[in-house]
């Protein structure tokens, strides 16, 4: 799969927080060019985890570039809940106070050729399981920008989601390797392809998903 997208040999996509905020989702919002990558276009909501990860031949974990569908007028409250199939709870608030001051993180980036101070959150999630008590150990991150209010406005993020393995129901869907796909470099010549379909796709829609671009 590396190769087929133009990639060392043996590369894996492991992007820390600060690099999937600074070098994937803020060039994103502002129609930039950004690093090859392996962020799928696909809206987390249209299926159940393992569903929308086994779609894109993927087996524990993947990333997903998509519009933030937002429940109200203001924005402050987004739609969570699954096609046909559960929904993903938040943990604990998003504005937390440590010591008098929100945990939300700050990161110094250039933009337009001048240094701006972004602030940027990740929230964690749970997906529940309609009709089924407990955790399904199924957990999603989402990364959002939050100020300045010229890229806070863009409703793009970007998500994780992965299966942590954690909760009583975390088995409930568990299958053959043969059936979930793999995210393995030796994989068979037909899933390499997808993903990289997947991938080259994902660079060529994510600046058509971006419905704000700074004026």
């Amino acid at each position: 799969m590396a190769a087929q997208l133009g990639l060392p040999p043996g590369f894996r996509f492991v992007p820390t927080d600060e690099e999937v905020v600074r070098l994937h989702l803020l060039p994103c919002i502002l129609d930039q060019a950004q690093p090859r990558n392996d962020i799928i276009v696909d809206d987390p909501l249209s299926a159940p985890p393992w569903a929308l990860l086994e779609k894109h031949g993927r087996k524990q974990e993947a990333f997903f570039f998509a519009v933030g569908q937002a429940l109200n007028a203001k924005g402050n409250r987004q739609k969570r809940t699954c096609e046909g199939h559960g929904t993903w709870q938040g943990q604990g608030k998003r504005k937390r106070e440590e010591e008098g001051k929100e945990s939300k993180k700050r990161m110094r980036v250039s933009v337009c050729g001048s240094t701006k101070e972004i602030e940027w959150e990740k929230y964690g999630l749970n997906f529940q399981e309609r009709g089924v008590k407990g955790s399904t150990g199924w957990v999603m991150h989402e990364y959002s920008i939050t100020s300045p209010p010229e890229f806070a406005r863009s409703p793009m993020r970007v998500y994780c989601i992965r299966h942590s393995g954690h909760g009583k129901n975390a088995k409930k869907h568990d299958r053959d390797a043969d059936d979930w796909g793999s995210d393995d470099e030796d994989d068979d010549e037909v899933d390499d392809a997808t993903l990289a379909t997947t991938s080259c796709a994902a660079e060529k829609e994510y600046c058509r998903l971006s419905i704000y671009k700074e004026s």
